[in-house]
């Protein structure tokens, strides 16, 4: 089993990215991503059971998801913008987005995915950046953008 993980995974760095997508059109695309905790509470309840023997059960509680930031971006960053002022204009309906990020290789002489996330109704909650470094030689402006998501679901293709 280990084998096969490994050789499934064996990607250079160098040659894979993050991609973002909304409602299935490619929109960005990144160097690295951070976040995304997911978090479940724990409900305590005590009982007494008729033995007069106390235990505490442990229920499953709320599920929460942690902000998602994706970094070192560029992209079509107008719209990404424009996102981010309709939700930060309270047009919620608006801003509420079926998002896609997903981790692709470049293997067999091709890009693949080899992670997919889903998250349901995100909006983004803060751009950063628009870097510019006139030292590289790529002279690209770079942005990063993090998400909040009701669910995040992974996928694996």
């Amino acid at each position: 089993m280990l084998k096969i993980l490994n050789e499934t995974f064996n990607i250079n760095p160098l040659d894979s990215s993050y991609t973002l997508d909304i409602d299935k059109n490619r929109l960005a695309t990144f160097s690295s991503i951070s976040g995304g905790e997911i978090e479940m509470e724990v409900i305590k309840h005590n009982v007494v059971r008729e033995s007069g023997e106390f235990q505490t059960l442990l229920i499953p509680g709320v599920t929460h998801f942690a902000p998602i930031t994706l970094s070192n971006g560029y992209g079509n960053t107008k719209e990404l913008y424009n996102w981010f002022v309709s939700a930060s204009n309270g047009l919620t309906k608006a801003a509420r987005k079926n998002v896609t990020i997903s981790l692709n290789a470049h293997q067999k002489g091709k890009y693949e995915a080899l992670v997919v996330w889903n998250l349901t109704n995100a909006m983004p909650i803060k751009i950063a950046g628009f870097e510019m470094d006139q030292t590289r030689p790529s002279n690209v402006a770079r942005f990063s953008i993090t998400l909040m998501a009701e669910t995040i679901e992974r996928v694996d293709p």
